[in-house]
């Protein structure tokens, strides 16, 4: 069995002797999960993975391939199909790697704390939640969705040219599916937190919050068809964007994807929206000192109160674009070269929810979006099913479901009244982002 230095220092001379270039990416990666199911454990389970994958250019060409074996002779495997597919695998880009970046070993994105934590310590956070959430009130029935979860991941990108970087990260977080039942009435709500330690989950808040929410659910009823003024909180906030992510990137502007391909310098979204790709956001699970081909990673502003202002890249696309490389390769060992964000934070306001909830005599909070197969992805055009709370005039009148909530992604952006000031980082979502007031969009639910 190899490890990753030797690796690296076998793919050398496998590279001299058939005079390729060559760059590997070594990702190891432990993880572990635990749920309860009414004090007793429901789900147990760790695992490790490891996989080494090569990208290798011969006569100006790439191939791909990767091995989950550290074997010499799947190693070895691996880098001959990878130099075998360059022969005849067409790229939209001229191939190249990243040259002469160093930075091996960085832990400043990997907590000491949560690697030194105990397997009791995480099964008691698991089982405090759920306690908590049960003794919320009689009516809530369980959780049937709940638990903690936690990955280590260490990973290597090393290449021909002399780029050698290496880094560690890890991250852990709780989440809770509250079920309320009273009679014949139900209702369920989600919500999670996620830390760099075990003792910085915020137990309590994740019980609570799912336990509250659900509760108003019982009595939730249809609204009117009509256009509303709406909240997405925090987390569908976050899932709105994150449908657009693919638009802001150059690989998707190549393919005549990116509804935002001719707009760069020009407004797309309301001025009061920012965007920013913040690879150094702290205790996001996103955060990297390098991207995917080890280019080290950089700040980098997507939207400036509503203008468009970058498109992300990485090395190959920003080289035949004349762009700057926003350093955002992403891959993985089983995986092609792409781009992707690390953390796209939009940038928070001033207003508390309840500033928000008083703008408008009326107004539907968001908090839960019930698929989303109702989402073009290239034109954003939507149609959600969704569930959220009615206010009047700052006051909670009553929970809302069966309803969908319908429009275009791009126009609901440039719709934002005010933002909030409660950012909140989610396990589910490279976006971080706080609580958005668009100040009208179309809901279909009783006439």
């Amino acid at each position: 069995m190899l490890s990753p230095d030797e690796i690296v220092s076998k793919a050398n001379e496998w590279s001299k002797k058939k005079n390729v270039d060559f760059e590997t990416m070594i990702v190891e990666k432990e993880s572990f999960n635990v749920s309860f199911e009414h004090g007793e454990v429901d789900q147990y389970g760790s695992s490790k993975d490891q996989a080494v994958g090569f990208r290798v250019i011969s006569s100006g060409k790439e191939g791909t391939s990767y091995s989950e074996s550290f074997n010499e002779d799947d190693v070895k495997g691996a880098f001959d199909e990878a130099c075998a597919s360059s022969e005849f695998v067409h790229k939209n880009y001229e191939p190249s790697f990243v040259e002469g970046s160093q930075e091996l070993n960085n832990r400043a994105f990997f907590s000491e704390s949560l690697a030194k934590s105990s397997i009791d310590e995480k099964i008691e956070a698991a089982r405090k939640m759920e306690d908590v959430a049960l003794k919320y009130d009689s009516r809530i029935k369980s959780l049937p969705y709940n638990g903690y979860n936690d990955f280590d991941a260490e990973v290597k990108v090393f290449n021909s040219r002399g780029t050698n970087t290496s880094y560690r990260s890890n991250a852990c977080f709780l989440f809770s599916y509250a079920l309320a039942g009273d009679g014949d009435k139900n209702g369920m709500a989600f919500e999670a937190d996620l830390k760099k330690s075990v003792k910085s989950l915020d137990i309590d808040m994740v019980a609570e919050q799912s336990a509250e929410r659900a509760l108003r659910k019982l009595d939730a009823q249809t609204p009117t068809t009509g256009y509303f003024p709406i909240i997405l909180n925090p987390n569908c906030a976050s899932t709105f964007v994150k449908l657009l992510l693919n638009h802001f990137n150059l690989q998707s502007v190549d393919k005549k994807e990116s509804l935002f391909a001719d707009k760069l310098e020009k407004a797309i979204f309301s001025r009061k929206i920012t965007l920013t790709d913040d690879p150094f956001y702290k205790g996001a699970a996103g955060s990297c000192p390098v991207d995917s081909e080890g280019t080290p990673s950089q700040r980098t502003t997507l939207v400036e109160n509503g203008v468009l202002r970058n498109f992300l890249s990485n090395s190959v696309f920003a080289k035949k674009y004349g762009y700057e490389n926003t350093a955002n390769a992403a891959r993985s060992p089983q995986s092609e070269l792409s781009i992707a964000p690390t953390n796209l934070v939009v940038t928070t306001g001033s207003n508390n929810l309840i500033e928000l909830l008083n703008v408008y005599p009326k107004v539907i909070l968001i908090d839960a979006l019930k698929g989303l197969a109702g989402v073009n992805s290239i034109s954003g055009d939507f149609s959600i099913q969704s569930e959220g709370h009615y206010y009047e005039n700052g006051q909670f009148k009553h929970a809302v479901h069966d309803f969908v909530l319908s429009g275009n992604l791009v126009d609901c952006l440039n719709k934002i009244k005010e933002i909030g000031n409660d950012a909140a980082i989610k396990p589910s979502s490279p976006v971080i982002s706080p609580s958005l007031l668009i100040s009208e969009m179309s809901v279909a639910g009783k006439n």
